[in-house]
């Protein structure tokens, strides 16, 4: 059927990453609140990371929230989304909707060397866990509480955006995920 979801944005981002894919320091917030006018709901999503390089470790942490700030659940049509790369890796993109979620994961690169085969950039190697809650699930229905991923990858810059080649696996379910990811995830 046809939903009319008219609405406002307020959206404030602020980025002080010294690199955009592979960031050695610096941080990154961005929050977005959405008023809609003909359904009755709001939505807010909070995403705040950081970077901090020691002894040659770039530690990496981020934080992520999708909810309806009246108390409510997000409505299916716009549900908060978790899996996929530094979303709850071990899942499929998007594979987990809900009414509201909540995300924290951490990560370690290392840089082993230069991209192979003429490309350009470094080469990194990197351990992550993320640790997620979806509330009112609309999918996976019988993962209940908090979810983990664990997950060790390759990444680079290439000219056509940053590659990751990677392996995540959760406990949960006993899911895992071989990825590719070419441009962006």
């Amino acid at each position: 059927g046809h939903v009319d979801n008219r609405g406002w944005v307020a959206s404030l981002d602020l980025d002080q990453f010294d690199q955009r894919w592979f960031p050695n320091k610096g941080w990154k917030s961005e929050v977005r609140y959405v008023k809609y006018t003909q359904i009755d709901y709001d939505r807010l999503d909070i995403n705040l990371e950081g970077a901090y390089t020691v002894g040659g470790i770039v530690f990496r942490g981020r934080f992520a929230r999708s909810l309806n700030p009246d108390g409510g659940r997000l409505p299916a049509i716009d549900a908060a989304r978790l899996g996929g790369p530094n979303n709850l890796t071990a899942f499929s993109s998007n594979q987990i909707l809900g009414g509201s979620s909540a995300l924290y994961g951490v990560r370690a690169e290392k840089i082993i060397g230069r991209m192979p085969l003429g490309f350009q950039g470094d080469l990194s190697v990197g351990l992550g866990y993320e640790r997620a809650r979806m509330s009112d699930r609309y999918t996976e229905t019988g993962l209940d509480g908090w979810l983990n991923a664990a997950t060790v990858y390759l990444g680079g810059l290439t000219p056509v955006g940053p590659v990751f080649l990677g392996y995540s696996h959760s406990n949960n379910n006993n899911t895992s995920n071989l990825y590719l990811v070419i441009g962006t995830p």
